[in-house]
């Protein structure tokens, strides 16, 4: 290979890995996004010290493959920060509607939060607030009964489904709620009596 086109071969890999380096600041970092770009790095040395074409377009075939797998790996991971962003900004949403006393826009907020990410406490109990002050008493026990399950040492959604309950006319399940919320933080005792 003559000098020229080595030359121009390491401009090209030299401008493939600056061009990945920028695309992967931004994100955070995964073991398997680390190993794969461990792997490409060798390659693009290699490639580097590429003694003829063949072997240089094989190590080519070998970068591409290597930088969509990262790219998948990368936009995976993106989106899931991206999703946990929004469910943030959503419950944030919800609480600042309750303040408001907007509780359609809470509502919409907190049901919203609650698909982008079901297993989020907070963003059921947002939900069972604002159901709870639309006077839907269904709505409002199935989230606080949802946040309990997440979070069964949240006393404030013990309270909140024993006031949902005892709403609802069942004084039975109020009553074991609002014990419950006494058991498991002395500051809600009073509660139940």
């Amino acid at each position: 290979m003559n000098h020229h086109h080595r030359h121009t071969l390491r401009t090209l890999v030299l401008g493939l890995t600056a061009g990945l380096l920028l695309a992967t600041v931004a994100i955070a970092q995964t073991p398997a996004i680390e190993a794969k770009k461990a792997e490409l790095d060798k390659v693009v040395k290699e490639m580097g010290t590429a003694a003829n074409k063949d072997e240089y377009d094989k190590l080519l075939v070998r970068y591409n493959a290597l930088n969509g797998e990262i790219r998948t790996l990368m936009s995976d991971q993106g989106s899931a920060d991206d999703k946990d962003k929004a469910c943030k900004l959503s419950i944030n949403e919800a609480n600042e509607a309750l303040r408001n006393k907007d509780y359609a826009l809470a509502k919409s907020s907190a049901q919203k939060a609650v698909s982008l990410c079901p297993t989020n406490p907070k963003a059921h109990y947002a939900l069972g607030l604002a159901a709870d002050r639309l006077g839907e008493s269904a709505t409002a026990i199935g989230s606080f009964r949802k946040t309990t399950e997440l979070e069964p040492d949240n006393a404030k959604a013990w309270y909140s489904l024993g006031q949902a309950y005892s709403d609802a006319g069942n004084r039975e399940s109020a009553i074991a709620a609002l014990t419950k919320s006494g058991t498991v933080d002395a500051t809600y005792a009073q509660a139940c009596y």
